[in-house]
C-alpha cells in the first residue's frame, strides 16, 4: 500500500501525463521505499517505546469488548461462549499439554447470595505457597485487549512477569494492562499440593447463602452418611451428576427464585457455571471448603505456528475443594456430565435459535472439504496476525531495553536514546545519498544500453563494431556483409540515432527500440 500510494503521488506531481506511467511510477516508488528502509529500521528500533499509543482518536476501546467478569450469575458464561473472538494465544517452550490439562486460571469467586458469585478481598503474596514434584511448564501468553486487570495461567502458576502480583487464592493481577495487547512469560506446575488452609480462607470457603433448601441439605446428609471421608463424598457428588439425567446446554431454562435448588432437582439443564456453582454450594453444605474458579479450558492448536488459540468460546467455570490429602483440588463437575467438553478440543453448534434446554451437540471434526479449507485459511490468517503482533506491534519498551543491553547500550535513558536515533539518521541519510550517486555514476543511458546489446549480438556473429565507427558507418558495413539484415539493422540504427542525437525523447519509442533489439536475430 505504501508503494502504491507513493506511485500515485509521483504521478500526480508530474506536469503532464505520460504513457505507461503505472509501471514507471511504481518502480520509482519501490526504489524510494527501499532507500527509506534503513532509516525506518533505525527509527523502529531506537525510537523510545511507550506503553500506550502516540495519539488518541477519541475511540472508546472498551465498547463491544467481551471477556470474563469478576463475578458470574447463571447464564453469564453461556452467553460469552457464543463469541469466537480470540482471548489470548500461547506459545509453549516444550510439548503442549493435553486438552484435559489446559485449565487457564482467572478470577476466583468466594462470596455468593445464591444467585451471584463474586471475588473476595484477599492480600497479595510474593511467594507461591504450594509444593510440587511435577516438572514446570513454561510458555508465553499474548493477551488480547480487554477491560480487565487479571492475567491467565495454567493451574497452578509458579513464575510470573515482574509487574504481576499473585493473590492468596492463586489469581494473578497486573497493573496498566487494560485495553492493550499484553505479552508475558509464565510457568506452571500441573500437579501440586497447596498445603494448609488459613482460617480466613476456611471461613470464606464455607460461607452459605440464605437460599439453601431442606432437600439440598437432605441430599448432602445422605452423601455424608454413605462416605467415609471428604474424598468419597466428592466422588459421590460427581456420581450424582453423572448418573442423574443432567444435560449440558447453551440454552438452559430460566431459573427464578432459587436457581441452585431448581437446577439440581427440577430443570437439570445448564452450562458449566450451573454445575460449578451448584457443586461448590453442595460441598460447603457438607462442611468441605469450596470456591468457584473461572477462566478458560482447552484451546485450539494452530499447526501453522504451533501455538494455542484460546477463544472466548473456551470460557469455563469449575470448582475447587480443600482436601486434607491434596489441599485445594480442582473438581470439574462439567466433565461428569459432558466429558467431550474437557477431554478433546471440540467445536459445537453456537446457533442462536436452538430450543431452550436442548443439549449441546459436539463435533469431533469437519468432514466437509470446503469447511476444512475455510478453517485452514482462517488458521493461516491467524498465524500471520499473531506473527505481526508478536514481532512488530509487540516490540515493547522491555524488548527494546533487552536489545540495547545485547548491543551494549543498556544504560541509555529515553533522552539519550532519542538523541542517538537522531544522530544515526543524520549520519545515515548523507551516506545513502553518496551511495546512490556512486551507483548511478556509470549507469548507461537506456538507449545506449540497448544499442550496446545490438552491437554485442552482431559481434558474436563476427561483425564487431570498430572503436572509431559511428552508427551509420557501422550499419553500412553490416549491410554490405549481410544484405539479408538490411531492414532490421536500418530500423534499429535510424531509431537509435533519433533517440540518441535527435530531439526524440518518447518513452514509447524507447520501448520500441528495446523490442526491436530483443527480437533482432543475426
Amino acid at each position: 500500500m505504501v508503494i502504491a500510494l507513493s506511485g500515485l503521488l509521483i504521478e500526480a506531481g508530474r506536469a503532464e501525463s505520460r504513457s505507461g506511467w503505472p509501471l514507471h511510477s511504481l518502480r520509482l516508488a519501490a526504489g524510494m521505499t527501499a532507500q527509506a528502509l534503513p532509516v525506518m529500521l533505525v527509527l523502529f528500533f531506537l525510537f523510545p517505546r511507550l506503553n500506550g499509543p502516540l495519539w488518541n482518536l477519541g475511540v472508546d476501546n472498551s465498547t463491544g469488548q467481551t471477556g470474563l467478569s469478576d463475578s458470574i450469575t447463571l447464564g453469564s458464561i453461556s452467553r460469552l461462549i457464543r463469541s469466537r473472538a480470540v482471548a489470548f494465544r500461547v506459545d509453549f517452550d516444550q510439548a503442549m499439554p493435553a486438552p484435559p490439562l489446559r485449565y487457564w486460571r482467572g478470577p476466583v469467586l468466594w462470596h455468593t447470595d445464591g444467585r451471584r458469585w463474586g471475588r473476595a478481598d484477599l492480600p497479595k503474596t510474593a511467594l507461591v505457597s504450594y509444593r510440587s514434584d511435577a516438572p514446570p511448564v513454561s510458555y508465553q501468553v499474548t493477551l488480547e485487549p480487554s477491560p480487565n486487570d487479571w492475567l491467565y495461567a495454567l493451574d497452578l502458576p509458579e513464575s510470573l512477569p515482574a509487574e504481576a502480583s499473585l493473590l492468596a487464592d492463586f489469581q494473578i493481577t497486573a497493573k496498566d494492562i487494560r485495553q492493550r495487547r499484553y505479552r508475558y512469560t509464565a510457568s506452571s506446575r500441573l500437579q501440586y499440593h497447596t498445603g494448609t488452609l488459613s482460617e480466613r480462607q476456611r471461613r470464606l470457603g464455607l460461607q452459605l447463602p440464605d437460599t439453601v433448601t431442606p432437600r439440598m441439605r437432605a441430599l448432602v446428609s445422605r452423601w455424608r452418611a454413605e462416605s467415609a471421608d471428604d474424598r468419597q463424598l466428592v466422588n459421590r457428588a460427581l456420581q450424582f451428576f453423572r448418573n442423574e439425567p443432567f444435560h449440558y446446554t447453551l440454552n438452559p431454562p430460566l431459573l427464578e427464585t432459587n436457581p441452585v435448588d431448581q437446577f439440581l432437582f427440577d430443570s437439570r439443564r445448564g452450562f458449566c457455571e450451573h454445575y460449578a456453582t451448584s457443586f461448590t454450594l453442595l460441598m460447603r453444605l457438607a462442611g468441605i471448603p469450596a470456591r468457584v474458579v473461572t477462566g478458560y479450558q482447552g484451546g485450539e492448536r494452530n499447526p501453522l505456528g504451533n501455538y494455542l488459540i484460546v477463544r472466548q468460546s473456551d470460557a469455563h467455570a469449575w470448582s475447587e475443594v480443600w482436601l486434607e490429602q491434596s489441599g485445594w483440588t480442582r473438581i470439574d463437575p462439567t466433565a461428569a456430565v459432558a466429558p467431550e467438553r474437557i477431554e478433546r478440543t471440540f467445536e459445537f453448534d453456537l446457533q442462536e435459535n436452538t430450543a431452550p434446554g436442548s443439549p449441546v451437540i459436539f463435533s469431533a471434526g469437519d468432514h466437509d472439504l470446503l469447511n476444512r479449507l475455510a478453517k485452514q485459511f482462517g488458521l493461516g490468517l491467524d498465524a500471520a496476525n499473531a506473527s505481526w503482533h508478536r514481532w512488530i506491534l509487540g516490540y515493547s519498551s522491555q524488548q527494546q531495553q533487552r536489545l540495547l543491553q545485547l548491543l551494549g547500550f543498556g544504560s541509555l535513558s529515553a533522552f539519550k536514546l532519542a538523541l542517538t536515533m537522531v544522530l544515526a539518521v543524520a549520519a545515515l541519510v548523507p551516506l545513502l545519498i553518496l551511495l546512490m550517486r556512486w551507483r548511478d555514476r556509470d549507469r548507461p543511458d537506456p538507449v545506449q544500453r540497448d544499442y550496446g546489446k545490438f552491437c554485442r549480438r552482431l559481434a558474436r556473429k563476427g561483425i564487431a563494431r570498430l572503436a572509431h565507427e559511428g552508427p551509420q558507418d557501422f550499419a553500412r558495413r553490416v549491410i554490405r556483409q549481410r544484405p539479408d539484415l538490411q531492414r532490421p539493422v536500418s530500423a534499429i540504427i535510424d531509431l537509435y540515432i533519433a533517440l540518441r542525437y535527435g530531439a526524440e525523447d518518447d518513452p514509447e519509442q524507447q520501448r520500441r527500440l528495446r523490442q526491436l533489439v530483443r527480437n533482432f536475430r543475426a
